[in-house]
């Protein structure tokens, strides 16, 4: 559709991607060039990406939450669509309380960059959330929002997002899954299970499942939502959904490590390590995203996506997920032994 609109004389499409360097801000400057989008990127001075598209991207090397409105203005200005890649996510354990710091990230820096957007007459700002938002609707009995830190910005960053949404700017929320897929020079979330595969002889998983997708599905997702995409909704995104034994076998068997043992972990048990984890954290005066007791209840469930609804809504191919996890593994074992 952009191609036949670009061939008809319509005016290129101008998009601003907030942190498009990251593995998601990357796939999806490729997939917009290749789509004939002028694409102008924002990202820390410590990114320094190489040039992949001969001269038709802007990069801006600055930290956004360090420009001034001004400045933000003036490359804002005359973009029609704008995609904000960052934030904090589950990974992080900062200081306690959590939430302050997940708000800040989450919340704070994303309504700013919505408030200046709609001075800017952006059509359409797309936001990359969390899948836990769609979870947190589905399952009101697990109270995700009022146990997890992390998860409770993200409802906070959705709630707050749509008040912008309107005639005049569209507000969208993709709600992203585990994403697979690589960036030069960082190391790959996989790297944290793929240490604990290798530190480990018998490995314990959690009898549930969950939906993945890889940075290129995410890539074309965001083209859908700039396209078909309506104000004032989130979309999940995923291509596949698989048991946790089922995923954690395969990355063994890209390893040549069938001969370790997968066995279901014991609540008991299981329960009685995040209760310490939980409590070394308190004495370091840090706090998880997630509630580690609480959390076990989540992975015991088949977090699981409608994944044909997905595509259908927002018109982006099936990729070879097997493939996009092998790559990242592999991104993963060369960082492991630059490390050592």
């Amino acid at each position: 559709m952009t191609q036949e609109l670009l061939k008809n004389g319509y005016q290129t499409k101008k998009v601003f991607i907030v942190g498009g360097t990251g593995m998601l801000g990357k796939s999806t400057t490729r997939t917009l060039v290749e789509k004939g989008y002028k694409v102008t990127s924002i990202s820390l001075p410590s990114s320094q990406p190489k040039d992949l598209f001969d001269g038709k991207v802007e990069y801006i090397l600055k930290d956004v939450n360090n420009i001034t409105d001004t400045e933000m203005l003036r490359i804002m200005k005359e973009k029609d669509y704008m995609i904000i890649a960052l934030g904090a996510d589950e990974r992080y354990t900062p200081k306690a309380p959590a939430i302050n710091f997940f708000r800040q990230y989450n919340v704070t820096y994303a309504m700013n960059l919505l408030r200046l957007a709609r001075l800017a007459k952006i059509k359409k700002v797309i936001i990359l959330g969390s899948y836990f938002t769609y979870f947190n609707r589905i399952w009101p009995e697990l109270k995700l929002k009022e146990t997890h830190p992390y998860i409770r910005s993200r409802v906070e960053q959705m709630e707050l997002a749509f008040t912008f949404n309107s005639s005049v700017m569209e507000v969208i929320i993709l709600e992203l899954p585990y994403v697979f897929g690589t960036v030069p020079k960082q190391t790959p979330l996989l790297s944290i299970v793929i240490d604990q595969l290798n530190s480990n002889k018998h490995i314990y998983y959690p009898v549930g499942g969950t939906a993945m997708a890889t940075e290129k599905e995410v890539a074309e997702a965001i083209e859908g939502a700039i396209l078909y995409g309506t104000g004032g909704k989130a979309y999940p995104v995923a291509s596949i959904n698989l048991k946790w034994k089922d995923f954690l076998s395969y990355l063994l068997r890209l390893q040549n490590q069938e001969h370790k043992v997968l066995t279901p972990y014991s609540n008991f048990a299981t329960r009685r390590e995040m209760i310490k984890k939980t409590n070394r954290y308190a004495r370091e005066g840090r706090e998880s995203g997630l509630d580690l007791v609480e959390y076990l209840e989540f992975q015991k469930r088949d977090a699981f996506i409608d994944t044909a609804e997905c595509m259908t809504n927002l018109k982006y191919n099936p990729d070879d997920l097997k493939e996009a996890i092998k790559k990242t593994l592999v991104a993963c074992q060369t960082q492991i032994k630059k490390l050592k």
